[in-house]
């Protein structure tokens, strides 16, 4: 009868020895799991961070590229006015020139 009596207060104590290991280790996982949330928050904040920093500088570009293609449409329209304006003068300067050979040759 004592022995049984032993081996049920040893199995106790070794049950007794198991829940504090057991507490411990839950106390363990909830320092982790508040961690881990902290560190999925400010995972979270950088995330959003690189978002918005990625739409800014888009922004930018395109901000960008659209004055470079109207600078560019400009500069066409104005290389048009020149050619025009460069074939208008060459046409004077043309019959210029062939007026004066004509009065040099009469």
């Amino acid at each position: 009868m004592v022995n049984k009596f032993n081996e049920i207060t040893s199995e106790i104590k070794g049950f007794k020895e198991d829940l504090n290991s057991h507490v411990a280790m839950i106390q363990e996982v909830r320092i982790l799991s508040k961690d881990m949330s902290s560190l999925d928050k400010r995972f979270d904040i950088h995330a959003q961070d690189y978002v918005n920093n990625k739409d800014a500088n888009l922004i930018a570009i395109n901000g960008v590229t659209d004055q470079i293609k109207h600078k560019w449409e400009r500069t066409e329209e104005e290389l048009e006015k020149l050619e025009k304006a460069i074939d208008v003068n060459r046409e004077s300067l043309l019959k210029l020139f062939n007026n004066l050979l004509d009065k040099n040759n009469v």
